[in-house]
């Protein structure tokens, strides 16, 4: 795919959480709940989540990839924080056509935009943001493998977070750690509820 029909994956500044935000994400998380009961329909016992009439067009022509990767985009971008938070999960689907999985450019934004998404939305306030962050720095999928700020994010999900595995998820993060480490990755923290005390 050439750079004028390339999907783009770039973006500027989030803005506030807008009403098309939130029809687009919809739109998106609709689309794979028809194609989900459409392909279970012949299994025993699958209970549907959608109705003929929520679906009908969407059966008949779903969204394709470079559409679900544009619309999620555009709700993320837009300030949908469960957009920001499935970002990765749909827009990954871009990757299945070989000449996008090649392509650098795509690769790179794709990974940029789930980092600065998931930020996003755990400024906004959902801390669940912050184990995927974590998780990310700690594997080094996304980005560079950093145990220092996979720390930083499962502090600030500790001490924001209301799962009662807050406390193991950050013993995990912080094995292997020395102590300026430790510090450093608490400043970090300190930081990132900062910005999110911050957030409007």
């Amino acid at each position: 795919m050439d750079q004028a029909t390339r999907p783009s994956a770039k973006a500027g500044d989030e803005h506030p959480a807008d009403a098309s935000a939130t029809t687009t994400y919809e739109l998106v998380e609709t689309n794979l709940r028809c194609q989900i009961d459409r392909e279970a329909s012949a299994t025993t016992g699958h209970v549907r989540s959608t109705t003929d009439e929520l679906c009908k067009d969407l059966w008949l022509e779903p969204l394709s990839r470079e559409e679900v990767f544009t619309a999620i985009t555009h709700a993320a971008e837009h300030g949908n924080i469960r957009a920001q938070l499935d970002y990765a999960l749909y827009a990954s689907r871009i990757f299945e056509d070989e000449h996008n999985s090649l392509d650098p450019d795509l690769i790179r934004d794709y990974k940029q935009n789930t980092v600065r998404f998931l930020e996003s939305a755990g400024a906004a306030g959902e801390s669940n943001a912050y184990v995927r962050l974590s998780d990310i720095y700690k594997n080094g999928t996304l980005a560079s493998k950093d145990p220092v700020m996979a720390y930083a994010y499962a502090e600030a999900y500790f001490r924001t977070g209301s799962s009662r595995y807050g406390a193991s998820f950050l013993n995990n993060a912080a094995a292997g750690l020395d102590g300026t480490q430790l510090r450093r990755g608490k400043q970090l923290a300190n930081h990132l509820l900062d910005k999110r005390s911050a957030s409007p």
